[in-house]
Formats: C-alpha cells, sequence, structure tokens
C-alpha cells in the first residue's frame, strides 16, 4: 500500500486510479457523489466525506446542494445568525439538536458504502472565531455517532479558506487549538488540512516569501499538537510532496489528472484550458495551439543526448494525441514523480525531493524560454520547481 491518497469525484477519476494509483492508502469521495463514483472503486479502501465545507454558501443549483435537501434539518447551516455572526456566544437548544440530527443523518448516509473513513463534519474556517460553536457541536455529535458505529476511522477536516488564515501564526495558532478540541471531542483518528485558497504552481512571488515558509510552520506545529494523529495535507501541486518528504505529513493527498487545488465544495469552478505535464521541469503547461511552438525552441536548445530532451521529444511528438485526453498525461507523470520519490528511504526523501527539483530549476534556466500562455512569475519555466526546491530542507 503506497502513502498517497487520490480524490475521485467521477467515474473518470475512478479509471485513471485503476490505471495509475490502484494502492492507495486511501480514495477521498464526497458523499453527494457516492453513488456514482464507489461502485467504480473496486476494492480499495475508501474515505466518505459529507463534505460540510461546502455550508453556507454552496451554490443552491450545485449537484451537493441538491444531495443535503433530502436530509431534513439541513437549512440550520445556511443561518448566517448560526454560522457567521460572533455575537453567537450560546447555541440556541433547538439549533443544537438539529445539528446532531443532520450529523447522524449525514453520517449513517456515509456508513452505507462501508467506508474505511469518514470526515468529522466541520465548516470551513473564516478569519474569525463566529464558526467555533457550530463546529464544536458537530465534533460532539460525531462522537456520540462513532461510539455506536466503531467500524470506521474519524478524520477531522481542517479546511482555511484564504491566505490570512494561515501567513501569520498569531493566525493559524488559534484555529490548531480549535481543532486539536474539536478532534479530542470527536473521537477522530486523524486530520486532514489543506489550504483551499493556494495554488502552489502559480508561481506567485508570495509563494516564497510567505505562503510556503507559512505552512511549512503550520505543518511543524501540528506534527506536535497531533503527534498521535495520522495527518493527511493537499491536495496540492507539490508542497504535498514536500510536506511528505520531509515527515510532517503521513499521506498527500492528490489530484486524478487535475485538481492539484481544493475547492471549497458546492462552489462554482470555472472550466479552465486542459494542461499537461513537462515531465523534466516538474510543472504543467496550458495545452493550447502555443505549447508546440515553445516546445520547439526548447528542443533547438538542448543536446540529443540529454535525457529532458528525449521526455519533451515525446511530448512534442505526440501532442495531438495527448491533448485528446491530457488528464492521462498528466495523471501518469504525477504518479512516476512521486514513485521516483516514494522509492527513497524515508530519511533521504526530503534530500532526493531537493536534488530532483533542483535538476528541474537548472534546466528551466538553461531553457530561459519563457511559457506563452503562462502569466507573470510562472512564465519563467523554473520558477515552481524553485520555489518548492527552496523548502525541501
Amino acid at each position: 500500500m503506497s502513502d498517497y491518497l487520490p480524490f475521485a469525484t467521477s467515474v473518470d477519476d475512478c479509471r485513471l486510479i485503476h490505471r495509475f494509483y490502484s494502492d492507495p492508502v486511501c480514495v477521498r469521495v464526497g458523499l453527494h457523489v457516492a453513488n456514482d463514483v464507489v461502485n467504480h472503486l473496486g476494492d480499495v479502501p475508501i474515505w466518505l466525506d459529507p463534505c460540510f465545507d461546502a455550508y453556507p454558501y454552496a451554490r443552491p443549483d450545485s449537484t451537493w446542494a441538491q444531495f443535503v435537501s433530502q436530509f431534513e434539518g439541513h437549512d440550520v447551516l445556511t443561518d448566517q445568525k448560526l454560522t457567521d455572526r460572533v455575537s453567537t456566544r450560546k447555541l440556541p437548544d433547538a439549533s443544537a439538536a438539529a445539528l446532531r440530527d443532520l450529523t447522524n443523518r449525514a453520517l449513517d448516509a456515509c456508513l452505507a458504502y462501508a467506508p474505511d473513513w469518514v470526515s468529522v463534519p466541520q465548516l470551513p474556517q473564516t478569519d474569525g472565531n463566529e464558526r467555533n460553536r457550530a463546529n464544536r457541536e458537530l465534533a460532539k455529535a460525531t462522537r456520540e455517532w462513532g461510539e455506536a458505529n466503531a467500524e470506521c476511522s474519524l478524520i477531522l477536516p481542517l479546511i482555511f479558506t484564504n491566505q490570512r488564515q494561515v501567513t501569520t501564526k498569531t493566525a493559524w495558532q488559534k484555529k490548531v487549538r480549535t481543532a486539536r478540541r474539536n478532534y479530542e471531542l470527536s473521537g477522530a483518528a486523524g486530520l486532514w488540512i489543506v489550504d483551499s485558497s493556494l495554488d502552489d504552481h502559480r508561481g506567485t512571488s508570495t509563494n516564497e516569501a510567505r505562503r510556503f515558509p507559512a505552512l511549512i510552520d503550520l505543518h511543524q506545529c501540528i506534527r506536535e499538537q497531533f503527534a498521535d494523529a495520522r495527518v493527511v495535507a493537499g491536495p496540492y501541486w507539490g508542497m504535498n510532496l514536500v510536506l511528505w518528504a520531509r515527515g510532517l505529513i503521513d499521506n498527500p493527498a492528490v489530484g486524478v489528472g487535475r485538481g492539484y487545488q481544493y475547492y471549497c465544495t458546492g462552489g462554482f469552478i470555472s472550466r479552465a484550458m486542459p494542461r499537461l505535464a513537462l515531465p523534466p521541469l516538474r510543472r504543467q503547461a496550458m495545452a493550447d495551439d502555443e505549447l508546440p511552438g515553445w516546445l520547439d525552441k526548447c528542443l533547438a536548445t538542448l543536446q540529443s543526448t540529454d535525457p529532458a530532451y528525449a521526455e519533451l521529444m515525446a511530448l512534442r511528438r505526440d501532442y495531438d494525441l495527448l491533448r485528446l485526453e491530457p488528464r492521462d498525461q498528466m495523471a501518469g507523470f504525477y504518479k512516476r514523480w512521486y514513485q521516483s520519490i516514494a522509492e527513497v528511504p524515508r530519511r533521504g526523501r526530503a534530500l532526493a525531493l531537493y536534488e530532483d527539483l533542483s535538476s528541474a530549476f537548472v534546466l528551466g534556466k538553461m531553457l530561459a524560454t519563457p511559457l506563452p500562455s503562462e502569466t507573470g512569475h510562472a512564465k519563467k519555466p523554473e520558477i515552481p520547481a524553485k520555489q518548492l526546491m527552496l523548502f525541501c530542507l
């Protein structure tokens, strides 16, 4: 069994998991898509998540909103007085009872799929403490449910929603203390932590200046405060692998050919241009009409004996075909990248990932041909690898 943990949201994800990620520690599936997805995963461990991170702002026409409408009392968490007002000091008894009932219904629905793990229902983080009371009640209700359903492990989600919550120690220390309390209240055995606002592939200057070092500090604290817990992080493009290689998490959550950033459930996700992996650079690029010309310029720079030449030549040669199924190429690359580090003994993984990204950085600097479809710092071929490399050790 490998350490990676894919997130599956569709039947096509299941196909790619069978092809590339067939021995996961678990596969996370949202309860609202479980009926379509779980039966296509076969005999792999399942993590069911009722996705309370959709509250209170999910689109009414979203798949998630249509699904949870079957649960009587689910509207209690769309009540802004309950979820988003600091002045709420004491939860009304009726609201607390409604939260217990909603928790039981959602978790019972998860249990119908015989999952190995189940998420503790939790609202996503805000800048303040206005959701603490509701999350505490949800954690307490989960423990009561779990005591009668001990056959599955409970995972507490800690989902950040903007960088203000994680870039200063003052901000995240309070979140970690609250998460520790809810972890104990719920009877959870693990913690899943993700910054849903972090796209670590974009190459923005704030990544290396503030966001990456803050994420490392946060996870060092998590390791100390949750020494008894399994810790999952991501999905990200590379910081999940950095945290895992450094031993700060147990399981890197991974996308399956897409989804290398987490978006809270039930929101609007725009359809972006399909992307392909650039394997020797450890990065992605938009699969548009300009990428073949960029590849031609890079190939003209490299010696034909350079291993990177063969990888980029294969991408150029098969470009039209790969554009038809870009997720297969991306998922295949990502699994090979993960596997190259997983084959190294644990103590050497951080150094191995550093050397791996260092090689990608040097190659990108040598190519020095801006990617035409990217913007800002991300136009430089070496930037994603450089930024991740700096935080491996």
